[in-house]
Parts: structure tokens; sequence; C-alpha cells
């Protein structure tokens, strides 16, 4: 299950509020410039020091945070928390073949070993742009959330995607 638990105090202590879906201002729930530790459950999230999703950012993976040093942010900084974005890409026509899982954009998927090979993508969350130039460059598509079995399904050139970000 996708959650997200926020602690006022380090260590799991203090005011404890559980969310299971984005939070553009956490004053909402007295929160607001108070997180000293996290807990995430399922899947990543982003966390940001200010309201909107705005200032700094930080990915959280599943696991524990006992402390604000953990996540490498400041003190009582956090202000908005929202599921990270999800795509898979895989290598073939019909979610088959090696897979690459992404929360966060790539400016090259040779990197992964995926440049030009992409031909099915599934988008869990958020819209995500696919280029098929590398660093974020040439023909581009916009991918909500959704199952893409085929190239052809967001207009792409048969395996011609080389970056990737949301958007």
């Amino acid at each position: 299950m996708l959650k997200i638990i926020l602690y006022s105090e380090s260590w799991y202590e203090g005011k404890k509020v559980e969310l299971t879906s984005a939070c553009d201002n956490l004053g909402d729930y007295g929160m607001n410039n108070t997180v000293s530790s996290i807990k995430v459950e399922g899947e990543p999230w982003n966390v940001y020091e200010q309201a909107d999703y705005k200032g700094a950012s930080y990915v959280l993976h599943p696991g524990n945070y006992a402390t604000w040093t953990a996540w490498g942010g400041e003190n009582d900084k956090i202000s908005s928390v929202k599921p990270a974005p999800s795509i898979t890409l895989y290598e073939h026509a019909n979610f088959a073949g090696k897979q690459l899982h992404l929360n966060k954009g790539c400016n090259f998927l040779g990197y992964e070993g995926m440049n030009d090979v992409v031909s099915s993508a599934k988008v869990a969350r958020g819209d995500w742009i696919v280029y098929d130039g590398g660093n974020y460059n040439g023909e581009s598509h916009t991918l909500t959330p959704g199952d893409y079995p085929i190239w052809t399904d967001w207009g792409g050139t048969n395996d011609r995607m080389s970056s990737v970000r949301p958007a």
C-alpha cells in the first residue's frame, strides 16, 4: 500500500500523520515545517521543503528515516508531499522483455541498457515526456497514466526512445 507517515519528532515520536495521497500543504494537518522523521511504505514519495511542491525536494524510497539527516534535508523543513511519478519501460511490445522502472527522469536510457529499444510502457503515476533523443531532445510525446502495449499507442517511432522525464 502506498503510504507516508510523518512524525513531528525524531525516532518516530510526537505528532503523527499518515497520508495515502498527495498533500500540497502540511499546514492543513498542523505539520508544516515540523517533520523530523518519516516512514515510507509501498512506493517512493517526493517530499518538498515548501508548500505546493516547491523548494528543495527529496525522493524517499520505502523505508524508515529516523532523523532528517537520513534523507539529507534540514530539520523541520518539509511542507508538502506527493507520491513519486512512476513509469515502467519494456524492451518489447505487450510488456515483454527487459524492463526498467523509473521514479525520476533519465537523460539517456543507454545508461540503463534501454536506448532505442523501448517498445511498450506502463505509467502508474504522473505524466511523463518521452524523447527520441538523449538529454530530453528531439521528438517528444506525453504519456499519461495507463498502459501502452506498443509504441504506436503513444505516437512514437519504433524503438526510438532515448530519454524520459516526469512532465
